[in-house]
C-alpha cells in the first residue's frame, strides 16, 4: 500500500523494528551499565550476605539479606549510599531479611509502639529505655539507634536477629524506608 509515494508497510516495519532496538538497547544500558555495577558494588560490603534486585513498575526493589552485624546503622547508611549512588532517591525501596523467630517477632510487636510514639513525640531516650526493659525481661539482646534521618532496632537471640528500620519523617515512606522480612 502506498500512501504519497511511500509504503506504508514498510514504514510501519522500519518504525516497529526501531522502537524495538530502542527499547532493547535501553533495558541492555539500565542491566550492564547501572544494575550490575550496583549489585557488584553492594555485594563487596561486609555484612551483606544477599543482594537480589527487582523492578516493580518504576521502582526498584533492593532485597538485602544481612548476617549478624555489629552496627545496623553504619551498615544501612552504606548500602543506602551505595544505591543512592546508581539510582534516583524515590525509585527504590530496600526490604532487609534478617534471622527472626517468633519470638522476636513478638518482642518487637510489643516495643514497636515505643518507637512510634518516638517517632512523632521524639522522646527516643524514654523509648530506648523501655525497649532495653522489655528485651532483657526476656533475655534479648537489643540495640537502638536514631540518627537524623532513621531509627534502627536490632533484637537478637542466639543466633537469630530482627532488624528493624524506620525512616524519622513521614515523607520518607516509600523513599528507600526499609523493613525486615
Amino acid at each position: 500500500m502506498r500512501y504519497r509515494g511511500y509504503r506504508i508497510d514498510v514504514v510501519l516495519i522500519t518504525l516497529i523494528l526501531t522502537v524495538a532496538l530502542l527499547v532493547g538497547v535501553h533495558q541492555a544500558y539500565i542491566r550492564l551499565m547501572v544494575e550490575r555495577p550496583l549489585v557488584t558494588e553492594l555485594a563487596r560490603i561486609s555484612g551483606l550476605e544477599a543482594v537480589e534486585l527487582r523492578t516493580i513498575g518504576d521502582k526498584y526493589l533492593v532485597n538485602l539479606k544481612l548476617g549478624k552485624v555489629d552496627d545496623l546503622a553504619a551498615l544501612y547508611r552504606q548500602i543506602e549510599d551505595a544505591v543512592t549512588s546508581s539510582l534516583t532517591p524515590g525509585s527504590f525501596v530496600l526490604n532487609i531479611a534478617d534471622r527472626r523467630t517468633s519470638d522476636l517477632e513478638n518482642l518487637y510487636y510489643r516495643v514497636h509502639y515505643y518507637i512510634e510514639e518516638a517517632l512523632v513525640q521524639g522522646n527516643f531516650s524514654t523509648a530506648a529505655g523501655r525497649i532495653h526493659a522489655e528485651a532483657r525481661a526476656v533475655g534479648v539482646e537489643d540495640r537502638f539507634w536514631v540518627d537524623g534521618d532513621y531509627v534502627y532496632l536490632e533484637l537478637v537471640s542466639g543466633d537469630h536477629y530482627l532488624y528493624e528500620v524506620r525512616p524519622r519523617t513521614f515523607w520518607k515512606w516509600g523513599e528507600g524506608a526499609a523493613t525486615g522480612v
